[in-house]
């Protein structure tokens, strides 16, 4: 499992048997997890494999984080996160090396692909304005809305991502 579904993540007094090299071999063969910002004003990633097109990025402003910290923007491009049933076009993604997690613009995603987001207790649900259609759903993580990319494969392909209860 990823870091953010490890029950033991908040427990100061467990230990992995996981050696930090198996965990960095794990850590980078697996998809990306984009996190749905609201306050985030473009697409971030700490990842430069992200990035399609990228070019080194030359200009002056830099990454606020909560702490008034200044993270650098080392490149800029776009990206394609894939879902078992959809393909979202990602512009304007920066490439800021320090960030911990990879962050989705809420308003430039719905830009990006011209969709709706609908926030529920459990759930999410990204349509399409224009027919209206679903393009995707997706379970809450430890209170996070939150898409993975998955490997490329056909848009079409049908996959269950929350309990049916839901």
């Amino acid at each position: 499992h990823d870091a953010l579904a490890c029950p033991q993540r908040m427990n100061p007094h467990y230990s992995s048997a996981s050696s930090p090299s198996a965990m960095a071999a794990h850590a980078q063969s697996s998809q990306p997890t984009w996190l749905i910002d609201s306050g985030a004003s473009t697409h971030m990633t700490n990842s430069y494999n992200n990035l399609q097109n990228p070019e080194p990025y030359s200009g002056p402003e830099q990454v606020y984080i909560g702490d008034d910290k200044g993270l650098p923007i080392l490149h800029s491009g776009s990206s394609t996160l894939r879902t078992p049933t959809h393909h979202f076009q990602l512009r304007n993604v920066l490439h800021v090396p320090d960030l911990k997690q990879h962050l989705l613009s809420a308003n430039q995603f719905l830009v990006d692909n011209w969709c709706s987001m609908h926030l529920y207790p459990f759930h999410f649900i990204v349509k399409d304005i224009s027919s209206g259609k679903t393009l995707f759903k997706g379970p809450v993580h430890d209170g996070f809305y939150s898409l993975q990319s998955h490997p490329s494969r056909s848009a079409h392909t049908s996959h269950n991502l929350f309990p049916p209860s839901t």
